[in-house]
């Protein structure tokens, strides 16, 4: 049997808000792809972090939190806006954390890490029909959202555009409804998919099954 706890650590409530519901949707979619007809448990994705760890940097939280969830989670995804320059936030702001998480570590986890180009919001760009479940019929969207250098700001102006006009949880709705196939055309997301996929088959190809807890 193939057991998978995805955990996730964002930078904040709305990247959670919209990861969450996508990673769940897109592990679900490798396994089913590459693992046909084998026996599948995958809860949902959790959200991890340390916030107890106080005045240390981000590297510090991260590697915190691997440690403190590694007993329940099997792969880890640690999200970093690229803000234009994934490379430096891959250095900067990913494996360093992941370097310390992984480092006293006696069970086996997997990690992989999300950068989208710019921010999280380029991918709510992709998909006019996702936008439909918020009330905007005919939302203007960008040919390339990877090359918006504002996408927050032109996600605030596709929400002003919708008839109803803001609506409540807008990143939990696009994270549910975007579709895979408009996220693929994104080149910063089939990076992330690729690692993904890696840290699946480092899962299935170690522990499988579900971890045991003690009695």
């Amino acid at each position: 049997m193939i057991y998978v706890q995805v955990g996730l650590y964002a930078e904040g409530k709305s990247d959670y808000e919209f990861l969450l519901p996508l990673l769940d949707r897109l592990v679900d979619d490798l396994l089913a792809q590459h693992y046909p007809g084998q026996s599948t448990v995958q809860p949902p994705p959790i959200p991890v972090d340390a916030p107890d760890v106080v005045g240390q940097g981000r590297d510090a939280r991260i590697g915190a939190a691997i440690e403190k969830f590694s007993d329940s989670c099997q792969l880890f995804v640690i999200h970093a806006d690229a803000d234009g320059d994934a490379e430096s936030a891959r250095k900067h702001r990913v494996e360093p954390g992941v370097r310390r998480g992984l480092a006293g570590l006696k069970v086996a986890v997997s990690t992989a890490a999300c950068i989208p180009i710019e921010m999280i919001e380029a991918w709510m760009l992709v998909d006019a029909a996702a936008w439909q479940q918020l009330g905007c019929d005919e939302p203007v969207l960008p040919r390339d959202p990877e090359a918006v250098r504002a996408p927050k700001e032109h996600v605030e102006a596709v929400l002003k555009s919708g008839r109803r006009g803001r609506a409540p949880q807008v990143y939990a709705v696009m994270g549910a409804n975007v579709k895979l196939a408009a996220l693929r055309r994104l080149a910063g997301f089939r990076v992330f998919e690729e690692e993904l996929l890696l840290a699946l088959r480092a899962v299935v190809g170690g522990r499988a099954d579900p971890p045991t807890k003690a009695s």
